[in-house]
């Protein structure tokens, strides 16, 4: 608190008064806080203070103290923007272990109930968990997480039946490539949609899945019918990677590279190509880097090859190798890839 009235004395002499006043309004807040800190609506206004002052990690920690005395103190108009921001500044942490702490509370309230305890208390403490999941559900989103995501809307759903995440379990069951629990929980979802609009991207929704299942379907049993079409292996481990089903990828692309035509480069160094995508997206990159390689040596100015390489190299840790690759992929980059090369190698330049 006196490092921020200090910080506010600087500002407000420096001329920067708009800056110096929220310091100066955050430490009173702190202060307040230190003499009474059972207002969570204080943790609310100093959280919302500390972002705007650039300062996520204190909003965080502010957001988490509050959420454990109210727990939808957050949500209103600015719940998404608030974890967004955290989100972007790498600081959901604290939330996360606010959200768990609600959620587990009501958990063991649960367990706890006798057998006669009234239904509106059961309800309450099951709305409790619910909510609690289906933020950190959200919350999971925010970081790229799809799989922690449907744990935690699973989670939900046991406690109590929302359009939200039945809809939004839906989206995720699709985007890793899981079509009939997609579709299932879209068809409850569209049994419990009250918005026409709602009704109607559901079915669209659906049909998209639907599609997405049957070339699924027919690329696997081409597969089948003929275990050494390398253009069937290729095109199946393409339907695995859209779906997120990547160790399956890699596993496709591996058989297409196997039967792919050594007489044909260019459908060499597309299944590699593909290949090293895959690898690269399930951080295999010892493979990715492998079949990189493998599409230099029939293509040694494949833009895809050289640019993924510089990708892997970076991931590594072995900057010159990928600045160097880099520097070839920029060489020989299509006009609309030149600034995402150039961009990364920028990029490179300050690490």
């Amino acid at each position: 608190m006196a490092r921020y009235r200090e910080e506010a004395g600087r500002l407000l002499e420096s001329g920067a008064v708009q800056r110096g006043f929220w310091v100066l309004a955050a430490a009173e807040l702190e202060y307040s806080l230190f003499l009474d800190e059972q207002y969570a609506s204080t943790y609310l206004t100093l959280g919302d203070l500390y972002r705007t002052l650039g300062m996520p990690a204190e909003a965080a920690l502010a957001y988490e103290r509050g959420v454990l005395l109210k727990r939808d103190l957050l949500s209103d108009a600015q719940f998404e923007s608030r974890l967004k921001a955290l989100a972007g500044a790498g600081e959901l942490e604290p939330l996360f272990r606010a959200y768990r702490a609600v959620a587990a509370q009501a958990e063991d309230a649960l367990r706890n109930l006798a057998p006669n305890a009234p239904k509106a208390t059961r309800d309450s403490w099951h709305t409790q968990a619910g909510d609690a999941y289906q933020v950190l559900a959200y919350m999971s989103i925010q970081r790229g997480n799809n799989v922690e995501a449907i744990a935690y809307y699973e989670q939900a759903l046991a406690h109590r039946e929302t359009y939200e995440a039945d809809k939004n379990l839906a989206i995720l069951y699709d985007r890793v490539g899981q079509y009939e629990q997609a579709l299932a929980q879209a068809q409850t979802a569209l049994q419990i949609a009250k918005d026409e609009n709602d009704v109607q991207a559901l079915q669209s929704f659906i049909q998209q899945v639907q599609a997405k299942q049957d070339q699924l379907r027919q690329a696997q049993e081409r597969v089948q019918a003929n275990p050494g079409d390398y253009q069937a292996h290729y095109d199946l481990a393409a339907l695995y990677r859209q779906g997120n089903r990547l160790e399956e990828a890699i596993a496709e692309a591996q058989l297409a590279a196997q039967y792919a035509p050594r007489s044909q480069p260019d459908e060499v160094a597309k299944v590699y190509n593909l290949l090293g995508q895959c690898a690269f997206q399930a951080k295999e990159y010892e493979v990715a880097e492998g079949a990189y390689q493998e599409v230099l040596k029939v293509a040694p100015q494949d833009f895809t090859a050289l640019y993924g390489l510089a990708q892997v190299y970076k991931a590594q840790g072995r900057i010159a190798e990928a600045r160097a690759q880099a520097q070839a992929a920029l060489a020989v980059a299509p006009e609309n890839r030149q600034a995402e090369v150039q961009a990364f190698l920028d990029g490179l330049g300050q690490e």
